[in-house]
């Protein structure tokens, strides 16, 4: 932090901390990403606004490459989910969008071991970040009931 400080990263906005700490400090995206966010909670322009996350998981009867296609697809991520996302990185086993305001949201996709019964499972965690402490509860609510939405949907459609 105090490295950033006397960088004047106080004023600067998330993609120029990024590019300064992985040109001058060698770091990689991940880890720039990690301490960009960490750094604006902490001392940039949103300071104290938003400081919690939201945490959830879920461990669904459906393979990975089976999951991913409702959650990547704006039409199938429809029939389950009523929120329009603005997504802004997908990656090979996770995805990134805006959460309103200036939180974030991350899902990413496991692949865990079968069922005794040769059934295929994933595990899917969310992540809701730069939240207010007065959301914390009802964000939480609102993912745990999509999530279930998501599960329900999934074995409709196996029926």
């Amino acid at each position: 932090m105090q490295i950033l400080d006397e960088a004047g990263a106080k004023t600067w906005d998330e993609a120029k901390i990024a590019r300064w700490l992985g040109g001058k400090h060698e770091i990689d995206s991940r880890w720039c990403q990690l301490v960009t966010n960490d750094y604006l909670v902490q001392r940039g322009p949103r300071a104290g606004e938003h400081p919690a996350k939201v945490l959830v998981t879920k461990t669904l009867r459906t393979a990975p490459d089976e999951l991913w296609p409702h959650l990547i697809d704006e039409d199938r991520r429809r029939e389950w989910l009523d929120l329009e996302i603005g997504l802004k990185a997908v990656g090979a086993a996770s995805l990134r969008f805006d959460g309103g305001g200036h939180s974030r949201v991350t899902m990413a996709v496991s692949e865990l071991d079968d069922t005794r019964s040769g059934e295929p499972r994933s595990r899917i965690t969310l992540r809701h970040y730069r939240i207010s402490e007065d959301s914390v509860d009802e964000t939480k609510a609102f993912w745990s009931s999509a999530l279930n939405q998501l599960e329900r949907h999934l074995a409709e459609l196996k029926q």
